[in-house]
């Protein structure tokens, strides 16, 4: 991060990411239904990363 007020956010998608952002996540998630993003780049790497199609985005 940097002093400019800007956060890099970080989200990883198992098949990427096709038309509008919806909270199409399953209940089972830690906060319940939503798009999850981080400020950590591993942490959403080390979800998809046995899924050929995956993307990360920045």
């Amino acid at each position: 991060m940097e002093n400019s007020g800007k956060i890099i956010l970080y989200h990883g998608s198992k098949s990427g990411i096709n038309g509008p952002i919806a909270p199409i996540s399953t209940d089972r998630c830690d906060f319940g239904k939503g798009f999850y993003m981080g400020t950590d780049r591993n942490q959403p790497l080390t979800l998809i990363c046995n899924y050929p199609e995956a993307k990360l985005y920045t």
